[in-house]
């Protein structure tokens, strides 16, 4: 006799169920935020998805070394078993809007209470140095150049295109120029420069205040930097010259003597 067992549906979605995750995934979508950034976080765990007709949440924690607060995580629609939430950082809340207060080198960590188990997921708040890029080495005069300043503390503002202050020095004077950010969370601001308030033969150089370095430089109470330091870079101008750079490096753990030659090619190739 042939005997034929009949699995019911609902058995099968019970035995489906045991393999749901055994931990949530909890992500934060940087591993690295600024004072002023905002940070998203998402929690994938089908356990928590309770109610499938219902968009459910999970109430946590989000601390740094010397402050925390409770958050909930709102699943992003009824029966996703995915969960986000928005975080504002900022280094002073009564000057500048946010939901948590932190500082430089602190680590943001998230933690979830269910049951007796503790989940916990963390990322850092850096400092960044300023860096200054001009999209050649050398222009001629009267040419369009493209300057960008990668700086993701002045990133001030996730939701607005930021802009900060830039010198230009040249034998002709000073020149302040505005630089606008290239996206709202990009931290990185660009502009183009016209070189016609140079002279050939010309040195040009980008000055920018970095008011957002690590000790000793630090924020006080008024968020202004107790030092600050002038991140700048220079490009030359010429009518004619094409600048060739190169690199010379010791491979070996014994010190070498090197000697270098650079030319200088102007019109007609001429080695100047």
């Amino acid at each position: 006799m042939k005997i034929v067992y009949a699995l019911p549906l609902l058995m099968i979605g019970m035995l489906i169920n045991v393999y749901a995750e055994e931990e949530p995934v909890i992500k934060f979508d940087k591993e690295n935020y600024s004072l002023f950034d905002e940070a998203i976080i998402t929690v994938k765990y089908d356990v928590f998805n309770r109610d499938p007709n219902l968009v459910d949440k999970i109430s946590a924690t989000l601390s740094t070394k010397d402050k925390s607060m409770k958050i909930e995580i709102v699943e992003t629609s009824s029966n996703s078993g995915l969960f986000l939430t928005t975080v504002k950082l900022s280094p002073n809340l009564q000057l500048y809007p946010g939901d948590l207060q932190v500082s430089r080198g602190d680590r943001l960590t998230l933690r979830i209470e269910f049951g007796n188990e503790v989940f916990e997921e963390s990322a850092r708040v850096n400092f960044y140095t300023a860096k200054i890029e001009f999209d050649k080495q050398a222009y001629r005069p009267n040419e369009e150049g493209i300057l960008r300043i990668i700086e993701p503390d002045a990133n001030k503002n996730p939701y607005l295109i930021d802009s900060i202050n830039v010198t230009m020095r040249t034998s002709k004077g000073d020149f302040n120029i505005m630089v606008n950010e290239t996206d709202a969370r990009s931290g990185i601001f660009e502009t183009k420069i016209k070189f016609d308030k140079v002279n050939t033969k010309d040195i040009v150089i980008i000055d920018y205040i970095d008011d957002t370095l690590p000790p000793p430089a630090d924020l006080n109470k008024d968020l202004a930097s107790t030092e600050a330091s002038v991140i700048s870079s220079r490009v030359i101008i010429d009518k004619d010259a094409d600048i060739i750079l190169g690199y010379i490096a010791n491979v070996e753990d014994t010190a070498k003597a090197f000697a270098s030659l650079v030319n200088t090619r102007g019109g007609l190739d001429n080695i100047l």
